[in-house]
């Protein structure tokens, strides 16, 4: 810059200095402005080739906790994202949760990004901005330090956080801040979050629609069903809305499973058993009997488990099946349903698996575990006091003096035999201790 220009610049800074109320050195002894304007503290300057304008509200403020700067989220342990995924990309915040999301609403992200492509930050309640290039005019400088105490002033403390939370959850044309906020609401001020919960039950984002019906689980019912009967939704979110039906209607829940099956939609496939079980209609029991003997070994399971959930007796000749063809942790799952509703009859089964599959401790534990259950409703049965009979009509309770909780079932392994085997030697020990 050469010495005429310079003198001007210098010149310009004067008259915009004494246009803003702010005071400078002189015109020779370095451009830099100072001085109150209401109650921010504001410095004006240009270190090397950049313009900086420096601004400090001296109020308190709950953002004074508040930091923003360049930089990506990820790259810091407390940053906080607003679900805006190009802006948590390019700027690093922190603060508190709830004040983060109640302030950066669109117009404030967007203001944001433009200062932090100069350099410009927010720390310890002090706004820091660069300009991209220095002002040649005392209009120009006045237009951009006036700028500079607008967006300090919108750095000021929200009077009503709630009701700017409230503000961003119905309106932010970002689905991920919407739902940010929406739990920010829900989590901080219950109260308040009731009616924007009934207003984001028709948010146009699947995901916001599914987190409101949760929350607001009476109103939610129907939205859960239309986003359960979703198949061009994503595969997650659907899903997730059969897993948050309270009470899950088996006719709609069967026509779902068998639609997500063709589909190839494992993961609703499985999240609609588990919710038949759930459910514990009998209506359910054909559906997942047939799917215990179906190809898929995880539905075999999740059917199996979802049997006993109905905690319908009739599920029990299914079970004692499954307890005799399927492996691992199929077995095992067979035998907790039969727990949950098996009757004196499950006993046999139950002993005879053990001693087919004597290497098999988890099931070992399971039908332990199943038996004592069972026991329990047993008529006049006190806990504990249950002994397998291994007569003719073998399956039947004694009753013994033994205690509590333990149960003769056959030997903890067999080392000379194959897996589902007993040796003769085991055999008469189990049936001495029964």
């Amino acid at each position: 810059m050469d010495e005429l220009t310079a003198r001007s610049v210098a010149v310009a800074w004067r008259k915009a200095g004494r246009r803003l109320g702010l005071s400078g050195p002189g015109l020779l002894a370095g451009l830099q402005l100072d001085g109150c304007i209401g109650s921010f503290v504001v410095r004006v300057e240009q270190p090397e080739d950049r313009t900086r304008i420096v601004v400090h509200d001296e109020r308190p403020s709950a953002l004074s906790s508040l930091r923003w700067r360049a930089g990506a989220a990820g790259t810091t342990t407390d940053a906080v994202a607003t679900g805006d995924a190009p802006f948590d990309d390019r700027v690093v915040a922190s603060g508190d949760p709830v004040v983060v999301a109640a302030f950066f609403d669109a117009s404030m992200r967007r203001r944001i990004l433009r200062a932090t492509t100069g350099g410009g930050r927010f720390e310890d309640g002090i706004l820091t901005l660069d300009l991209p290039s220095p002002p040649r005019s005392a209009t120009d400088l006045v237009s951009a330090v006036r700028r500079a105490i607008g967006f300090a002033r919108r750095m000021s403390t929200p009077r009503d956080v709630a009701a700017r939370l409230a503000a961003n959850a119905h309106g932010d044309p970002v689905a991920a801040v919407r739902l940010n906020c929406l739990e920010r609401l829900h989590e901080s001020f219950p109260g308040r979050a009731i009616r924007v919960l009934r207003a984001a039950l028709r948010d146009p984002d699947p995901e916001v629609r599914l987190r409101a019906a949760t929350r607001a689980p009476e109103e939610g019912r129907r939205v859960l069903l239309a986003l359960a009967w979703g198949f061009r939704l994503d595969e997650a979110v659907q899903a997730r809305a059969i897993a948050a039906l309270v009470h899950p209607p088996a006719p709609a829940l069967i026509r779902i499973l068998d639609t997500a099956i063709r589909r190839g939609r494992r993961r609703v496939a499985l999240e609609a058993v588990s919710a038949l079980g759930r459910g514990g209609s009998r209506s359910a029991l054909a559906p997942l009997s047939r799917l215990t003997r179906g190809t898929d070994a995880a539905i075999r399971v999740a059917a199996i488990r979802a049997l006993g959930a109905t905690r319908q007796p009739s599920a029990q000749v299914a079970l004692v099946s499954a307890l005799r063809l399927e492996p691992g942790e199929a077995r095992e799952a067979a035998a907790e349903g039969l727990g949950a509703l098996g009757t004196v009859t499950a006993v046999a089964p139950l002993r005879e698996a053990v001693d087919a599959y004597p290497r098999d401790a988890e099931l070992r534990r399971a039908a332990s575990r199943a038996i004592a259950a069972i026991q329990g409703r047993a008529t006049g049965a006190d806990a504990g006091q249950l002994s397998i009979v291994d007569e003719p009509g073998a399956g039947a309770l004694s009753l013994t003096g033994s205690e509590a909780g333990q149960l003769s079932l056959g030997p903890e392994a067999a080392p000379d035999g194959p897996p589902g085997c007993t040796s003769p030697g085991a055999r008469r020990t189990s049936r001495r201790r029964s």
